[in-house]
């Protein structure tokens, strides 16, 4: 039996974070996804670059300190980003 592959794209949203990509594959029954992860940088430079993804995922993941009410308002304002 031929397993199908498939990506699975998630954009991680959030204040502070790095720039990176990662990957992780994941089997379920005979199906086999690749997890990728985008950790988008928390800065208005990468604003544009977050918004051209926001279409292309197939999830959002958003990263906020609870302790922070900042990052919650900045959460907010991706969230409304989004939804756009």
């Amino acid at each position: 039996m031929k397993m199908k592959r498939e990506q699975i794209k998630i954009l991680m949203l959030g204040v502070g974070a790095v720039e990176e990509v990662y990957e992780a594959p994941a089997r379920v029954k005979d199906s086999l996804y690749i997890l990728q992860i985008l950790d988008t940088a928390g800065t208005d430079e990468c604003g544009i670059i977050r918004e051209e993804f926001y279409h292309q995922c197939d999830g959002y993941l958003l990263v906020f300190s609870v302790i922070d009410r900042f990052n919650l308002q900045e959460i907010r304002e991706i969230q409304k980003d989004i939804k756009r």
